[in-house]
Formats: C-alpha cells, sequence, structure tokens
C-alpha cells in the first residue's frame, strides 16, 4: 500500500465515497491468483471487510485512507475452476461477487485488426457454437477519450461486466436481445442491418482465440479483458512518460486512451498483454521501433504487481504496413526487451476479407500463434524464439548464390510453401547493388529461384548481379509481399519473419530496426 500504488488510482475520484469498486470488479471475473488485489473507495477512515468464500473462509479487513481509497493485497491462490464469493462491506454497504476464479488475465489492446470480431472470422460458426468454456471470462471495455488519468473505466460494453465465455457471449454485448452481433457486418452500411446496433459491443476475435488456447494448454482459468480502438495509433495508448522515452523533451499530456482505457486497469493484476496495432504509425515507420519499446517498457513501470508481464505482438498482416515493411521491421525490435514475443503473419494475406484487404479474416492463425509466443515466455521460459516466432535468419552467405541460413523449431527441415496457391520459390528473396543512402535504397531484384537443403534456403542470385556487388538483402518485403510466392516455413507451418540486411564484402547484418531507408 505505498503511495505510489495508491497514485495509480489517479486525481479522478468518483463523486460519491460511499462504497465503491471499479468496473473491473464483477462476479464472473478472473483474479490474478499469484497477486490478488482488491481496491476501490470508501469514506475516510472507513474500514473495509472482505470476506473469501470458497475452498476456506477468509477474513481480512483494511481502512480507506485520508482521500477515501482503499487497496489490498489477498494472499497468493491456488489457479483452479474452483469458484469463491468476495463479499466487500463498509459501514453497512455491502458488495457481493460470485462465481470468481483465481487464474491468469490478460489485457487485449490495439486497434482494429484487435477490435476485429468473432462473428467475421473464416471459422465463426465453430468458434461460437463451441465457445461454453466455464475457465474463460471475457471483459471489454467501452471506448472513451480522456485528458485526464481517470481511476474507474467510464463503461463497459458487458454492463455486467465480467461474463462466461459461451455462444451466448462470444460475440459481444447484448447477444440476447441483438441477434445481429453474431451477423458479419463488414460492408456497405446501408446493405448491413447491423450497422444500426445501438452500440459497438462486438468481442474481439484474436482475444478470444488467444484466451482458448492458453486456457487449453495451462488447466488455468484465464480472463480475457479487451481494451482497443480502431485506427487509433500507438500515441494515444501511451503516458507522457513513456512518450519521453523517445523524445527529450517534456510532454504535456498522456495519450488520450491512456488515460481513459489503460490508466484505470493498471491496479489490476495481469499475467500479460497481446497488441495487435501498428498500422495507423504505418506511414513514418522507423520511429515506431522506440515508441513500442518505450509504452512496454512504461506499462510495465505502472501496472501493479504484474512486473515485467508477458508481452505478445502481431507482426502487421499483408496491406497493413504502408511503409512498406518498415514497420513490421519497426516491431521485430520490441523482442530485444525480455519477456516480449511476436507472431508473424505476412503469409496470411485475404484480399477478398469485406472488411478490407488490411482485416484478415484468420483470426485463428493469429491467436494461436500469438498464444504459443506467450506460452512459452510466461509458462515455459528459456525457450528459444524459433520455437514460438518461426524460423529466425542466423547468416548470410553470398557465394555464387546466397545461403540463408535459418535456426528452426527442433532443428527440424524448412520448407517453401504458400497458403494461397503461389509457386515461385525466389521470388520474396530480393537483392540489390544500390548502397543505401539515409532516405532511401532501391534497385531491388528478385531472385529466380530458391530451394531447401535442411535448414538452409539457397538463393539463387538475380541475373547479371555477382555477390561482391551485393549491398542489401531483403526477405518478405512490401505493403503485400507477393502472395503468388513462396513463404519460408517450418515443419509446423510456422512462418519465418520478414528480413532486411547491410551486404559488403559478401557479409551482410541485419539492418538496424528504426533506421531503414524509404524502399524503392
Amino acid at each position: 500500500m505505498a503511495s505510489r500504488i495508491l497514485l495509480l488510482l489517479s486525481l479522478a475520484l468518483p463523486c460519491s465515497l460511499a462504497l465503491k469498486l471499479p468496473k473491473v470488479f464483477s462476479s464472473d471475473m478472473v483474479m490474478s491468483a499469484e497477486n490478488p488485489v482488491v481496491y476501490g473507495w470508501s469514506d475516510p477512515g472507513d474500514t473495509v471487510t472482505m470476506v473469501l468464500t470458497g475452498r476456506y473462509d477468509k477474513t481480512y479487513t483494511t481502512m480507506a485512507t485520508s482521500d477515501g481509497r482503499f487497496l489490498y493485497d489477498l494472499p497468493e491462490q491456488t489457479a483452479s475452476m474452483e469458484p469463491y464469493t468476495l463479499s466487500v462491506s463498509a459501514k453497512g454497504t455491502m458488495v457481493n461477487l460470485t462465481n470468481i476464479l483465481f487464474g491468469d488475465v490478460w489485457v487485449c489492446s490495439g486497434q482494429s485488426n484487435m477490435e476485429f470480431s468473432v462473428a467475421e472470422m473464416f471459422d465463426s460458426k465453430d468458434i461460437i457454437a463451441n465457445a461454453a468454456h466455464p475457465g474463460l471470462r471475457l471483459f471489454a471495455v467501452q471506448k472513451n477519450k480522456s485528458t485526464d488519468r481517470l481511476s474507474d473505466l467510464v463503461d463497459i460494453q458487458y454492463q455486467q461486466g465480467w461474463v462466461e465465455a459461451s455462444p451466448q457471449t462470444a460475440c459481444g454485448d447484448e447477444y440476447g436481445s441483438k441477434a445481429d452481433f453474431c451477423m458479419p457486418h463488414c460492408g456497405p452500411s446501408a446493405a448491413v442491418k447491423s450497422f444500426a446496433r445501438p452500440s459497438w459491443g462486438y468481442f474481439s476475435a484474436v482475444c478470444m482465440v488467444h484466451g482458448i488456447s492458453i486456457l487449453k494448454k495451462t488447466g488455468r482459468p484465464q480472463g480475457m479483458l479487451e481494451s482497443c480502438w480502431g485506427g487509433t495509433p500507438i500515441e494515444a495508448w501511451t503516458s507522457k512518460e513513456g512518450a519521453e522515452m523517445c523524445n527529450s523533451q517534456k510532454k504535456a499530456a498522456d495519450g488520450d486512451l491512456y488515460a481513459g482505457m489503460i490508466n484505470p486497469l493498471l491496479n489490476f493484476p495481469i499475467k500479460g498483454a497481446i497488441w495487435y496495432q501498428g498500422e495507423a504509425n504505418s506511414r513514418n515507420g522507423n520511429p515506431y521501433a522506440c515508441q513500442m519499446k518505450a509504452m512496454i517498457t512504461d506499462w510495465r513501470q505502472k501496472w501493479y504487481k504484474s512486473g515485467n508481464f508477458t508481452f505478445g505482438l502481431v507482426q502487421l498482416a499483408p496491406a497493413g504496413d504502408s511503409s512498406g515493411g518498415i514497420l513490421r521491421w519497426s516491431q521485430e525490435a520490441a523482442t530485444s526487451l525480455p519477456g516480449v514475443g511476436m507472431a508473424v503473419t505476412i503469409d496470411l494475406s485475404d484480399p477478398g476479407s469485406p472488411c478490407g484487404a488490411v482485416h484478415i479474416r484468420n483470426k485463428t492463425a493469429v491467436g494461436t500463434r500469438l498464444a504459443k509466443a506467450t506460452y512459452a515466455l510466461a509458462y515455459e521460459r528459456e525457450v528459444p524464439t524459433q520455437d514460438y516466432s518461426g524460423p529466425q535468419v542466423q547468416a548470410i552467405d553470398l557465394q555464387t548464390s546466397a545461403l540463408v541460413a535459418y535456426s528452426a523449431a527442433n532443428n527440424d527441415t524448412l520448407q517453401l510453401a504458400s497458403r494461397l496457391n503461389g509457386t515461385d520459390s525466389g521470388c520474396l528473396f530480393e537483392f540489390t547493388t544500390e548502397s543505401p543512402s539515409k532516405t532511401t535504397w532501391g534497385g531491388w531484384a528478385s531472385s529466380p529461384n530458391a530451394k531447401i537443403n535442411g535448414n538452409v534456403v539457397d538463393v539463387t542470385l538475380p541475373n547479371g548481379m555477382a555477390a561482391a556487388n551485393i549491398r542489401g538483402f531483403r526477405y518478405a518485403w512490401g505493403d503485400v509481399p507477393n502472395p503468388s510466392c513462396l513463404f519460408v516455413y517450418d515443419a509446423q507451418m510456422m512462418p519465418a519473419p520478414m528480413y532486411i540486411a547491410n551486404c559488403s564484402h559478401s557479409i551482410c547484418t541485419s539492418f538496424p530496426a528504426g533506421e531503414v531507408p524509404n524502399q524503392k
């Protein structure tokens, strides 16, 4: 109950100081098993009593401070499917919360691809029909901007708070009375009835799939807490302290979504966060290398009793990076931080998506790839990157051809394959004899052929190009990496991430993230 923690409850207090819990507390919620916390507001000096009933009955007490706040650290609990009841009372007022599970909480944030609903997925009917998972609980923050750091959320999507995952809740709020939440909703608004919905209440497809996957892998209850907003840049989700990590000048204010949709959650301990964002920053991709690392670092510093929580990010899918690949490369920089993993999605092109090609419908692949990374980092530890994020480039040997050596999970043999009937083995591998300037780098030519030899891709050099003259190498670059090409995969069909290197005297080294010239 240090003063730093109490400050996290923010300067914006409820008007009434009668006993109140924040909106993130409700029946059916998941609380952190290792770091359960109860906090809220009551009249100054009030004795606040908390009774936890389940495997055993325990009573705890604390006192509201002079400014009407209280925060109490419950003892560590065992993660299980056994439900508990939590009763909180002060001065004759009681709040009774039932069907609480102790397990792990994940925040799902970002822009429209995180907001993208279960209803629009390729396999939505199967996901909805089989959504009954008593150990999976859903919570969604309603959109709200704020110029001040709020102590509590202004509004939430499921009006009761947390809900159990089921066919009735998987699509979002008010399923029973607003059945259009489980209807496809992309397309011209005049032709799609669900555009007339009274509010935005769909639940995130990536958040749902990630939660199901982690639940099945661990057997621990999973609470999936969605807080996202389409079309928003990373600056909106970053505090002023985080922004100052990338800018020596003092920043006057927080990002408005950080203040309104993240700050109110900072006293609720989490296991980790997953992040699908970047499209809104891709016109100027290089600064993102610092911005992403700064936001993660700042969130970790501020989130109560969550330490260096696991952070999983989605590298932008085809059509999402208008910088031609610079933003994706900047995203990779965040994986240099401990406990940060990345899901690669450059192979999931979906030009026919009714939501627009930037909004791919194969969110099952996105969510399961993301869960593979976060599970390895949060529960297994010390797992090689290639085991959860696809084959990783280890060396490039320029000879009569380019020998690109990868590390792959279990040292398996690589494969060249396509999800869209691509046939060209070499066209994603490109070379240039031009040296990069500070602003541009061009003259790229594709390889006519590539073949696999164990964990090495043997790439034929473009016609007339000598190894000694090559100044650059890149793989799967571009806004939309050519879907007619074959991608590099491991034996489990996990794709290798895109790559770019500076070459000199037949030696190639990775180009620093955040410094890549515009590609021509």
